[in-house]
Protein backbone atom coordinates (compact mmCIF):
# COMPACT_ATOMS: atom_id res chain seq x y z
CA UNK A 1 0.00 0.00 0.00
CA UNK A 2 1.08 3.47 -1.17
CA UNK A 3 1.56 5.82 1.61
CA UNK A 4 2.13 9.51 1.34
CA UNK A 5 4.88 10.62 3.54
CA UNK A 6 3.86 14.49 2.97
CA UNK A 7 1.18 14.20 5.20
CA UNK A 8 -0.41 12.10 7.93
CA UNK A 9 -3.48 11.51 9.99
CA UNK A 10 -2.73 12.08 13.47
CA UNK A 11 -4.65 11.37 16.55
CA UNK A 12 -3.18 11.54 20.24
CA UNK A 13 -4.19 9.37 22.84
CA UNK A 14 -2.92 9.19 26.86
CA UNK A 15 -3.76 5.57 27.71
CA UNK A 16 -6.54 3.29 26.03
CA UNK A 17 -9.86 4.27 25.26
CA UNK A 18 -11.87 0.86 24.07
CA UNK A 19 -13.19 3.22 21.33
CA UNK A 20 -10.16 3.89 19.88
CA UNK A 21 -9.69 0.73 17.50
CA UNK A 22 -12.64 1.95 16.32
CA UNK A 23 -11.17 5.42 15.30
CA UNK A 24 -7.75 4.28 13.88
CA UNK A 25 -9.29 1.59 11.41
CA UNK A 26 -11.82 3.98 10.12
CA UNK A 27 -9.42 6.38 9.24
CA UNK A 28 -7.39 4.15 7.72
CA UNK A 29 -10.56 2.70 5.93
CA UNK A 30 -11.67 6.43 4.74
CA UNK A 31 -8.04 7.05 3.30
CA UNK A 32 -6.01 4.69 2.45
CA UNK A 33 -3.30 5.94 1.18
CA UNK A 34 -2.24 7.85 4.28
CA UNK A 35 0.11 7.03 7.15
CA UNK A 36 -2.12 6.98 9.96
CA UNK A 37 -0.14 8.21 13.16
CA UNK A 38 -1.41 7.78 17.12
CA UNK A 39 0.66 9.45 19.11
CA UNK A 40 0.34 7.69 22.65
CA UNK A 41 -0.38 4.08 23.69
CA UNK A 42 1.36 1.30 21.95
CA UNK A 43 -1.72 -1.12 22.77
CA UNK A 44 -3.25 0.30 20.05
CA UNK A 45 -0.89 -0.24 17.47
CA UNK A 46 -2.31 -2.72 15.08
CA UNK A 47 -4.51 0.12 14.02
CA UNK A 48 -2.07 2.82 13.32
CA UNK A 49 1.14 2.57 11.01
CA UNK A 50 3.14 4.77 13.18
CA UNK A 51 3.29 4.66 17.11
CA UNK A 52 5.19 7.09 19.37
CA UNK A 53 5.26 7.59 23.09
CA UNK A 54 4.59 10.92 24.10
CA UNK A 55 7.09 10.86 26.14
CA UNK A 56 9.69 10.76 23.11
CA UNK A 57 8.01 14.26 21.57
CA UNK A 58 9.33 16.82 24.92
CA UNK A 59 10.35 19.73 22.73
CA UNK A 60 11.88 22.70 24.01
CA UNK A 61 8.91 24.88 23.35
CA UNK A 62 6.77 22.13 25.18
CA UNK A 63 8.86 22.94 28.30
CA UNK A 64 9.02 26.52 27.74
CA UNK A 65 4.54 26.20 27.73
CA UNK A 66 4.84 24.17 30.94
CA UNK A 67 7.01 26.82 32.66
CA UNK A 68 4.15 29.67 31.58
CA UNK A 69 1.29 27.87 32.05
CA UNK A 70 -1.59 28.81 34.45
CA UNK A 71 -4.41 26.42 35.43
CA UNK A 72 -8.01 28.50 35.07
CA UNK A 73 -10.20 25.57 34.40
CA UNK A 74 -12.81 23.65 36.16
CA UNK A 75 -11.61 20.72 34.60
CA UNK A 76 -8.46 18.60 35.87
CA UNK A 77 -5.10 20.51 35.35
CA UNK A 78 -3.38 17.26 33.84
CA UNK A 79 -6.63 16.81 31.34
CA UNK A 80 -6.20 19.99 30.07
CA UNK A 81 -2.50 20.34 30.38
CA UNK A 82 -2.21 17.35 27.80
CA UNK A 83 -4.88 19.23 25.59
CA UNK A 84 -2.44 22.18 25.08
CA UNK A 85 0.88 19.90 25.03
CA UNK A 86 -0.70 17.45 22.52
CA UNK A 87 0.12 20.47 19.82
CA UNK A 88 3.55 20.32 20.53
CA UNK A 89 3.99 16.54 20.44
CA UNK A 90 2.28 16.57 16.96
CA UNK A 91 4.66 19.61 15.84
CA UNK A 92 7.81 17.66 17.19
CA UNK A 93 6.27 14.47 15.48
CA UNK A 94 6.14 16.41 12.27
CA UNK A 95 9.66 17.66 12.66
CA UNK A 96 11.17 14.38 13.31
CA UNK A 97 9.32 12.72 10.74
CA UNK A 98 9.65 15.50 7.74
CA UNK A 99 5.72 15.37 7.58
CA UNK A 100 4.25 18.30 5.31
CA UNK A 101 0.76 18.64 6.60
CA UNK A 102 -1.46 16.45 8.86
CA UNK A 103 -4.98 15.54 9.73
CA UNK A 104 -5.66 15.45 13.35
CA UNK A 105 -8.66 13.77 14.69
CA UNK A 106 -9.21 13.20 18.43
CA UNK A 107 -9.84 9.70 20.06
CA UNK A 108 -13.49 9.93 19.10
CA UNK A 109 -13.90 11.38 15.40
CA UNK A 110 -14.49 9.02 13.19
CA UNK A 111 -13.52 9.68 9.20
CA UNK A 112 -15.43 8.92 6.01
CA UNK A 113 -13.24 11.51 3.64
CA UNK A 114 -9.16 10.76 2.11
CA UNK A 115 -7.06 13.32 3.09
CA UNK A 116 -6.37 13.99 -0.31
CA UNK A 117 -9.50 14.77 -1.21
CA UNK A 118 -10.05 16.63 1.59
CA UNK A 119 -6.56 18.78 0.99
CA UNK A 120 -7.99 19.32 -2.28
CA UNK A 121 -11.29 20.57 -1.46
CA UNK A 122 -10.77 23.05 1.38
CA UNK A 123 -7.15 23.75 1.19
CA UNK A 124 -5.80 23.69 -2.49
CA UNK A 125 -6.29 28.06 -2.60
CA UNK A 126 -3.33 28.22 -0.24
CA UNK A 127 -5.19 28.03 2.76
CA UNK A 128 -2.63 27.17 5.92
CA UNK A 129 -4.84 25.83 8.53
CA UNK A 130 -8.35 24.51 9.23
CA UNK A 131 -10.73 24.05 12.28
CA UNK A 132 -14.31 24.33 13.65
CA UNK A 133 -15.52 27.90 15.09
CA UNK A 134 -18.96 27.96 15.52
CA UNK A 135 -20.71 31.12 15.05
CA UNK A 136 -21.63 31.66 18.56
CA UNK A 137 -20.26 33.72 21.60
CA UNK A 138 -19.37 31.38 24.54
CA UNK A 139 -19.16 34.06 27.84
CA UNK A 140 -16.98 37.09 26.90
CA UNK A 141 -14.99 35.10 24.29
CA UNK A 142 -15.77 32.49 21.83
CA UNK A 143 -14.46 29.00 21.35
CA UNK A 144 -12.88 27.33 18.47
CA UNK A 145 -12.50 23.13 18.65
CA UNK A 146 -9.85 21.53 16.91
CA UNK A 147 -11.37 17.69 17.27
CA UNK A 148 -10.92 17.71 13.36
CA UNK A 149 -8.10 19.71 12.37
CA UNK A 150 -5.97 20.69 9.31
CA UNK A 151 -2.03 21.81 10.12
CA UNK A 152 1.07 22.79 7.89
CA UNK A 153 3.79 22.50 9.70
CA UNK A 154 4.58 25.99 9.55
CA UNK A 155 1.13 26.93 10.77
CA UNK A 156 1.18 24.73 13.64
CA UNK A 157 4.94 26.22 14.56
CA UNK A 158 2.85 29.51 14.60
CA UNK A 159 0.45 28.44 16.98
CA UNK A 160 2.27 26.74 19.27
CA UNK A 161 4.26 29.70 19.41
CA UNK A 162 1.54 31.35 20.07
CA UNK A 163 0.15 29.43 23.00
CA UNK A 164 2.81 30.04 24.96
CA UNK A 165 2.71 33.61 24.45
CA UNK A 166 -0.57 34.08 25.50
CA UNK A 167 0.35 33.10 29.16
CA UNK A 168 2.99 35.90 28.98
CA UNK A 169 1.33 38.85 26.69
CA UNK A 170 -0.91 41.07 29.28
CA UNK A 171 -3.65 41.73 26.96
CA UNK A 172 -4.16 37.73 26.17
CA UNK A 173 -3.70 37.33 29.99
CA UNK A 174 -6.45 39.81 30.80
CA UNK A 175 -8.92 38.07 27.91
CA UNK A 176 -8.03 35.09 29.21
CA UNK A 177 -8.61 36.10 33.00
CA UNK A 178 -11.81 37.78 31.81
CA UNK A 179 -13.11 34.16 30.62
CA UNK A 180 -12.60 32.54 33.36
CA UNK A 181 -13.95 34.68 36.14
CA UNK A 182 -16.69 34.66 33.93
CA UNK A 183 -17.38 31.23 34.21
CA UNK A 184 -16.74 31.26 38.37
CA UNK A 185 -19.09 34.03 38.57
CA UNK A 186 -21.95 32.21 36.81
CA UNK A 187 -21.43 28.36 37.91
CA UNK A 188 -20.56 27.32 34.11
CA UNK A 189 -18.33 24.55 33.91
CA UNK A 190 -14.84 25.14 31.65
CA UNK A 191 -12.96 28.10 31.80
CA UNK A 192 -9.84 28.54 29.62
CA UNK A 193 -8.42 25.90 27.34
CA UNK A 194 -6.86 25.23 24.26
CA UNK A 195 -9.90 26.35 22.50
CA UNK A 196 -10.13 29.73 23.57
CA UNK A 197 -6.01 29.91 22.08
CA UNK A 198 -7.39 28.47 19.05
CA UNK A 199 -10.17 31.43 18.95
CA UNK A 200 -7.92 34.33 19.58
CA UNK A 201 -5.21 32.96 17.02
CA UNK A 202 -8.39 32.20 14.65
CA UNK A 203 -8.70 36.07 15.24
CA UNK A 204 -5.30 36.80 14.16
CA UNK A 205 -5.10 34.38 11.21
CA UNK A 206 -9.06 34.10 9.89
CA UNK A 207 -7.90 34.87 6.15
CA UNK A 208 -5.51 31.98 7.00
CA UNK A 209 -7.85 29.17 8.24
CA UNK A 210 -10.46 27.19 6.60
CA UNK A 211 -13.55 27.43 8.78
CA UNK A 212 -14.42 23.15 8.93
CA UNK A 213 -17.94 23.99 10.59
CA UNK A 214 -18.97 25.52 7.79
CA UNK A 215 -20.76 24.00 4.75
CA UNK A 216 -18.60 24.19 1.99
CA UNK A 217 -19.19 22.70 -1.29
CA UNK A 218 -22.28 20.50 -0.05
CA UNK A 219 -19.84 19.28 3.05
CA UNK A 220 -18.83 19.68 6.49
CA UNK A 221 -17.48 18.61 9.62
CA UNK A 222 -19.78 17.18 12.50
CA UNK A 223 -18.68 19.88 15.37
CA UNK A 224 -20.89 17.45 17.94
CA UNK A 225 -23.32 14.19 17.21
CA UNK A 226 -25.03 15.48 20.47
CA UNK A 227 -26.14 19.05 19.44
CA UNK A 228 -27.96 20.93 16.15
CA UNK A 229 -25.60 23.13 15.99
CA UNK A 230 -22.76 22.87 13.63
CA UNK A 231 -21.70 26.45 12.58
CA UNK A 232 -24.95 28.30 13.23
CA UNK A 233 -28.24 27.59 16.44
CA UNK A 234 -30.03 24.76 15.30
CA UNK A 235 -28.50 23.82 11.74
CA UNK A 236 -29.23 20.52 11.33
CA UNK A 237 -31.98 18.18 12.04
CA UNK A 238 -32.08 16.29 15.28
CA UNK A 239 -33.75 12.64 16.17
CA UNK A 240 -33.97 11.73 19.83
CA UNK A 241 -30.57 13.25 21.14
CA UNK A 242 -28.49 13.29 17.99
CA UNK A 243 -28.21 14.65 14.69
CA UNK A 244 -30.32 12.94 11.79
CA UNK A 245 -27.93 10.88 9.67
CA UNK A 246 -28.32 8.68 7.12
CA UNK A 247 -25.67 7.01 4.71
CA UNK A 248 -25.40 6.99 1.18
CA UNK A 249 -23.10 4.95 -0.56
CA UNK A 250 -20.94 4.18 2.30
CA UNK A 251 -21.14 8.20 3.65
CA UNK A 252 -23.05 9.73 5.88
CA UNK A 253 -25.11 12.64 5.48
CA UNK A 254 -26.27 15.40 8.03
CA UNK A 255 -30.04 16.56 6.76
CA UNK A 256 -30.08 20.71 7.06
CA UNK A 257 -32.74 22.40 9.43
CA UNK A 258 -34.29 24.25 7.47
CA UNK A 259 -33.88 23.50 3.90
CA UNK A 260 -33.93 19.71 4.34
CA UNK A 261 -30.63 19.41 2.31
CA UNK A 262 -28.58 16.30 2.51
CA UNK A 263 -25.02 17.81 3.71
CA UNK A 264 -21.68 15.28 3.45
CA UNK A 265 -20.16 14.98 6.97
CA UNK A 266 -16.33 14.37 6.49
CA UNK A 267 -16.34 13.59 10.06
CA UNK A 268 -18.54 12.54 13.01
CA UNK A 269 -17.43 13.69 16.37
CA UNK A 270 -18.96 11.16 18.98
CA UNK A 271 -18.41 13.55 21.82
CA UNK A 272 -19.32 12.62 25.69
CA UNK A 273 -22.04 9.53 26.41
CA UNK A 274 -22.44 9.70 22.18
CA UNK A 275 -18.87 7.52 22.37
CA UNK A 276 -21.81 4.66 23.00
CA UNK A 277 -22.71 5.36 18.81
CA UNK A 278 -19.20 4.72 17.65
CA UNK A 279 -19.45 0.95 16.74
CA UNK A 280 -22.96 1.47 15.16
CA UNK A 281 -21.31 3.94 12.89
CA UNK A 282 -18.40 1.82 12.33
CA UNK A 283 -17.88 1.88 8.63
CA UNK A 284 -14.15 -0.01 8.14
CA UNK A 285 -13.00 -3.37 7.95
CA UNK A 286 -13.60 -6.05 10.61
CA UNK A 287 -11.09 -6.04 12.91
CA UNK A 288 -9.00 -8.29 15.74
CA UNK A 289 -10.42 -7.35 18.64
CA UNK A 290 -13.21 -5.47 17.83
CA UNK A 291 -15.65 -7.57 19.74
CA UNK A 292 -13.78 -7.48 23.06
CA UNK A 293 -13.54 -3.56 22.14
CA UNK A 294 -17.67 -3.86 22.08
CA UNK A 295 -17.95 -5.74 25.31
CA UNK A 296 -15.68 -3.05 26.78
CA UNK A 297 -17.69 -0.44 25.83
CA UNK A 298 -20.89 -1.69 26.79
CA UNK A 299 -19.26 -1.95 30.40
CA UNK A 300 -17.64 1.50 30.24
CA UNK A 301 -21.59 2.74 28.91
CA UNK A 302 -23.12 1.00 32.35
CA UNK A 303 -20.68 2.36 34.92
CA UNK A 304 -21.42 6.12 32.98
CA UNK A 305 -25.27 6.15 33.31
CA UNK A 306 -24.99 4.13 36.73
CA UNK A 307 -22.68 7.24 37.49
CA UNK A 308 -24.77 9.75 36.23
CA UNK A 309 -27.78 8.32 37.81
CA UNK A 310 -26.09 8.72 41.35
CA UNK A 311 -24.93 12.53 40.64
CA UNK A 312 -28.76 13.04 39.82
CA UNK A 313 -30.29 12.05 42.60
CA UNK A 314 -27.32 13.62 45.18
CA UNK A 315 -28.32 16.66 43.29
CA UNK A 316 -31.75 16.36 44.15
CA UNK A 317 -31.35 15.20 47.18
CA UNK A 318 -29.26 18.41 48.31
Amino acid sequence: MFVDNDGAIVVVNAGWRWYLPYVLHQARFASRRSRVVLLGDARASRAATHVAQLSDLESREAREFRKHYRHMSSNAPGFELLCWLRWFYVLEYMRAEGVRSVLHLDSDVLLYSAMSEIEERYFADGCAGGYLVPDRSDGPLGAASAHVSYWTRDFLEEFCAFSVRSFTDPGCLRLYREKWNFHRSNGVPGGVCDMTALFLFWRENRHRVRNLAVDFRGGAFDNNIGQSTNYQEDEYAVEGRYKRVRFFDGRPFLCAARSGVWVRAHALHFQGCAKRLIPGFYRGAPFRGRDCCRSLGFLAIARDEARDRVRALYRRRV
